[in-house]
């Protein structure tokens, strides 16, 4: 099997962790947030469960698996598909839930109910969620020229210890709804439904090489989503020690003025986490600020170092943090 594009930390998991290391202990938001982040960590092992069930199915040249994406669909819209398996007969998008409790789907009305005690969650049907990614993705398909070609949906329930019930017997819910190992046999059957190739090797390749290239990168604004500004996340360098915030520069050390533990590059986390918050642009200005330096010359030499791409001269200028440096 080709991997098109690996899986990697999921953004909003990083997003999440920055915002919290950022916050007062005592801010309201900091049950939320590490709400989020437990939801985000139990999403990612179970995609990654996934993936090591197909990496241990395939060993052909014949299918191409990408691993979390998100694809524009139209002006100022995109969709997100956890997992892609494409075959020359057909694709198949795999969303991933991995949650515990009663998880109860009714398609009727378009939603699944999970209760952990005494505690109701209410979410979008799944099933529902992962058709109309298959339509976009379809649509994406015929946009780029590529022939019509059968896009199968499923879902996969990776918690194994969570009991699933289907409402009003669903029979196209029950067979795209799989619970953990169960993916592979579905998969198979579409294997054995699906024998005629419509893409040609070249086609695959060149439909794999098209979504990572379109693959959009994800952003996520604080305050839209926690209704809270900016202003309450807290600026400066953490200690990787004792996780303090505050470090200060000297002589080409960040310095722990808690625990006195010293670092030649703990701005890099911190540009990390300025990236995921308030974006990739910044400026001398917002770079001293954000790291703490009170020398615009120092602040320069640390930029010129880091050889960041920029647009503007002088006071104007506007560097772009690239993510993968950090």
């Amino acid at each position: 099997m080709i991997i098109g594009k690996q899986r990697q930390v999921p953004r909003k998991l990083l997003f999440c962790q920055a915002a919290r290391a950022r916050l007062a202990v005592n801010h309201p938001l900091i049950p939320i947030i590490e709400e989020d982040i437990r939801r985000c960590e139990a999403g990612f092992a179970g995609e990654e469960r996934l993936d090591r069930l197909l990496a241990a199915k395939y060993h052909d040249q014949n299918s191409h698996l990408i691993q979390g994406l998100q694809l524009p669909f139209c002006k100022d819209s995109n969709f997100q598909i956890d997992t892609l398996l494409l075959k020359p007969t057909h694709i198949v998008p795999i969303e991933v839930k991995n949650m515990t409790g009663e998880l109860f789907i009714d398609r009727q009305i378009g939603q699944m109910i999970q209760s952990i005690g005494d505690k109701r969650f209410v979410y979008e049907d799944p099933l529902t969620q992962v058709h109309i990614q298959a339509q976009h993705l379809y649509q994406w398909i015929l946009r780029h020229g590529f022939p019509s070609i059968m896009v199968e949906p499923l879902v996969m329930m990776s918690n194994s210890n969570c009991i699933l019930r289907i409402e009003n017997n669903d029979a196209e819910a029950q067979s795209r709804i799989c619970r953990g190992r169960k993916v592979l046999f579905r998969i198979d059957d579409f294997d054995n439904k699906h024998r005629t190739n419509i893409l040609t090797p070249n086609q695959l390749h060149e439909i794999s090489r098209l979504i990572v290239q379109e693959d959009m990168e994800q952003w996520y604004d604080f305050e839209k989503i926690y209704k809270t500004p900016r202003s309450h996340l807290h600026p400066g360098v953490q200690c990787s020690n004792c996780r303090c915030l505050g470090m200060k520069y000297y002589q080409g050390w960040w310095i722990c003025l808690r625990c006195r533990h010293k670092s030649s590059d703990a701005h890099l986390a911190a540009l990390r986490d300025y990236y995921l918050l308030w974006g990739p642009e910044i400026t001398n200005a917002m770079f001293r600020w954000f790291l703490g330096i009170d020398s615009i010359h120092v602040a320069s030499k640390l930029l010129k170092k880091l050889n960041l791409p920029y647009k503007g001269q002088n006071k104007y200028r506007v560097y772009t943090l690239p993510f993968e440096i950090f």
